[in-house]
């Protein structure tokens, strides 16, 4: 009798630790079920958080790098265009010296460089870097690059000259018109190309040129000049035309000088 309480004694106790053996891993998984949820919301942002701010010195510094080398690559970039462009200024040069020479092929030419306009409004003279010594003289023609007659020589001095543009107010060139066949006198008003003495009968058409005439000997005669732009008739006696250059005075950079 004393044996079967002690099995029963036994099989009770047993019971109890598998039970409560069962019990503990529940609590355990539950316990480890949630120690795992909130490590994944609070654990895991706060890595990430203290992560970047470690890192944020170095992307400070990558970011300084590429916003040096973006200005240097900027500066080398301006740098080779102003270099493309001095190099058309010289190829321009080149190209319409070639023209000149093939259309005055018994005149020597002088290339020269501005080097100062003036800013005053309608006086329209240029500083040229050639002089006496380089063989300039008064009343010299002066073309542009692409071959046409934009002055003439108006003062010159041992090392440089000054050119009057043909927009001065005190220009006064013997001219004709290459299609209409009739001579003119060509000025301006300090802005603007004019020409004047053409009867108002006769019949002149827009677009036709305008080249220098040897009328008077003052100049070289068949230079370009440029092209009728405007035919007014309101004038009694002569036509008020206006001339649009073939050259743009205010972009002038080099000159050639033909001799006579």
């Amino acid at each position: 009798m004393q044996n079967k309480k002690i099995y029963i004694v036994l099989a009770i106790f047993l019971t109890s630790i598998i039970l409560l053996s069962s019990s503990n891993i529940k609590i355990f998984k539950n316990i480890e079920n949630f120690t795992n949820s909130y490590a994944s919301i609070i654990i895991e942002p706060t890595y990430k958080s203290i992560t970047s701010f470690i890192n944020l010195p170095f992307k400070f510094i990558d970011t300084k790098k590429i916003q040096e080398r973006n200005s240097q690559l900027l500066q080398n970039n301006t740098k080779i265009t102003i270099e493309n462009i001095r190099l058309k200024e010289k190829i321009s040069l080149f190209e319409s010296l070639y023209k000149i020479k093939d259309n005055n092929s018994n005149r020597d030419i002088i290339s020269a460089e501005i080097t100062l306009k003036d800013p005053l409004p309608n006086i329209n003279i240029v500083k040229i870097n050639k002089g006496i010594r380089d063989g300039i003289a008064i009343n010299m023609p002066v073309l542009g690059e692409t071959g046409t007659l934009v002055g003439m020589i108006s003062s010159i001095y041992e090392k440089y000259s000054y050119v009057t543009l043909l927009n001065n107010k005190k220009t006064k060139i013997p001219i004709f018109l290459q299609n209409a066949r009739k001579p003119g006198l060509l000025f301006s008003n300090g802005e603007s190309l004019y020409i004047d003495f053409i009867e108002r009968e006769n019949k002149i058409l827009i677009g036709d040129n305008v080249i220098t005439s040897s009328l008077g000997l003052s100049i070289i005669a068949n230079i370009p000049i440029g092209r009728i732009y405007d035919v007014d008739s309101k004038n009694d006696l002569f036509l008020s035309i206006e001339v649009e250059p073939f050259e743009n005075y205010k972009n002038l950079n080099f000159v050639n000088i033909l001799k006579d």
